[in-house]
């Protein structure tokens, strides 16, 4: 029988969905009896669970004189003609504080593609994200609304291309997180193997089965004002309804401004403003609620809709990748550029809650054989050992 891999899973650096997936594949790979390591960057907190896995990585200390900083924004605008640098300094590092603790890896998975060290002798995956990957792709979510200056998002895009194109030739896989992303990359040539990202449920009790009573929705994201989300496209649709008599039920989640508590409290007097909470906190509010409304004009990934449906909530989400994978049912996708659309799919749910309810069953149910923590593990540990 073959040993079981000691895998290296880097980096920690923030609290984006990359962060998640570092968490939720050190569980799951740990599930299916791996020894597997953590790297995160200091200063940094990581889930209690995950502590006794982890290496704390210092980088480097960066000088941040002026002419340091100048020199990094030549380096930054000079990346956009010329080779980009990746990091070759992180895993050397991360391997020499694993050695103290008498570990060598057999794989190390990176979150993302500026880490692939091909000098070193191990198996190195990294996950990829973006699609689609020709140069076109990655710049035409350019001109998507942003709270950041245009050409910072220019130059981060055209960043992104260039190191992705880079790093996926030089690892030894590519782990994408969407069937298209994987077909995406084999026509190129390249090694890829989709793998659903996994979450782990902290409440997976359906609630009571609905008898004709009101839909209830709910949405989150980390600041409700952030244009990326859509959240304001989706509301005005909400008010729409209220405005024609229809009953609206809606929860939101994450940080907002007084004046956009005080507007769309004066447009929609039901809803729900709860903040921005804790995840345990989340999943209680979604306990309560039977639909995950979602209008994201960007992301790579979905966690949120993926908790949700772990949590027996329907998802209602735009018709476009990597949605309309995670979602899987046409009458739960609408277009994000049709007003119209997105109030049919609307009313359409909340005139028949009965058949919300066998929906959600349906949403769970598709969580468990796709998007579970155990089946995310069973396919990693297959992809990396392939």
């Amino acid at each position: 029988m073959n040993k079981l891999p000691t895998i290296l899973v880097a980096l920690v650096y923030n609290d984006n969905g990359m962060a998640t997936w570092c968490y939720e594949a050190v569980r799951a790979l740990k599930r299916e009896g791996c020894v597997v390591w953590l790297a995160y960057r200091k200063p940094g907190k990581i889930p209690q669970d995950l502590v006794g896995n982890a290496i704390e990585y210092v980088a480097e200390n960066e000088n941040r004189h002026f002419f340091k900083k100048v020199y990094n924004r030549f380096q930054k605008y000079s990346e956009l003609l010329f080779s980009v640098k990746a990091n070759n300094t992180l895993i050397p590092h991360c391997l020499e504080l694993l050695k103290k603790n008498n570990e060598i890896p057999t794989h190390i998975i990176l979150n993302q593609s500026s880490y692939v060290c091909p000098q070193l002798p191990l198996q190195q995956w990294v996950v990829g994200w973006a699609w689609p990957t020709d140069f076109f792709g990655y710049i035409g979510k350019t001109g998507l609304k942003s709270n950041l200056p245009f050409f910072d998002r220019f130059q981060n895009f055209v960043y992104w291309y260039k190191m992705d194109k880079k790093g996926y030739k030089l690892s030894d896989g590519v782990l994408t997180v969407t069937k298209i992303l994987e077909i995406d990359l084999l026509s190129k040539g390249l090694v890829a193997k989709c793998v659903y990202p996994g979450t782990s449920s902290l409440n997976r009790v359906l609630r009571k089965i609905l008898n004709n009573s009101e839909i209830h929705f709910i949405s989150a994201a980390l600041n409700l004002e952030d244009k990326r989300k859509n959240i304001e496209w989706m509301l005005n649709t909400f008010i729409r309804l209220h405005q024609k008599g229809i009953k609206v039920n809606l929860t939101l989640i994450g940080e907002y401004s007084e004046l956009f508590k005080d507007k769309l409290e004066r447009s929609l007097p039901q809803v729900k403003l709860k903040g921005k909470l804790p995840r345990k906190s989340l999943i209680e509010e979604m306990a309560l609620a039977d639909v995950f409304v979602f209008a994201s004009l960007q992301d790579d990934w979905g966690y949120v809709l993926v908790e949700a449906m772990a949590n027996g909530l329907a998802v209602l989400a735009p018709d476009k990748i990597p949605f309309s994978e995670i979602v899987g049912k046409d009458d739960y996708l609408f277009n994000d550029k049709d007003p119209v659309d997105f109030e049919r799919a609307l009313i359409k749910i909340i005139e028949n809650p009965s058949q919300t309810f066998e929906d959600r069953l349906w949403f769970y149910n598709r969580y468990k054989l796709n998007f579970s923590s155990e089946v995310f593990g069973k396919n990693l540990l297959k992809a990396i050992n392939s």
